[in-house]
């Protein structure tokens, strides 16, 4: 989304980009099983549970001050 206005983003939120445009909007749902991923769907669906496994309940590799969370300069 902010791609599009050209803006800077962070690793993170380029994650969180690519993951709403190609996952199916039934990912977060019940219905979710039914929806066979892709190769390419399935990994930013990996890698999206592996950076909010590790926010809430794992050993937070990932600080706020990260660079995963900081805009490019």
């Amino acid at each position: 989304m902010l791609e599009t206005l050209g803006a800077k983003v962070s690793p993170y939120y380029a994650l969180l980009s690519k993951v709403i445009w190609a996952l199916p909007s039934e990912y977060n749902s019940a219905l979710a099983p039914k929806f066979p991923f892709d190769e390419v769907q399935q990994r930013y669906k990996e890698d999206l549970e592996i950076v909010q496994y590790d926010l809430t309940a794992g050993k937070h590799y990932l600080k706020e001050s990260d660079p995963f969370f900081q805009l490019p300069k």
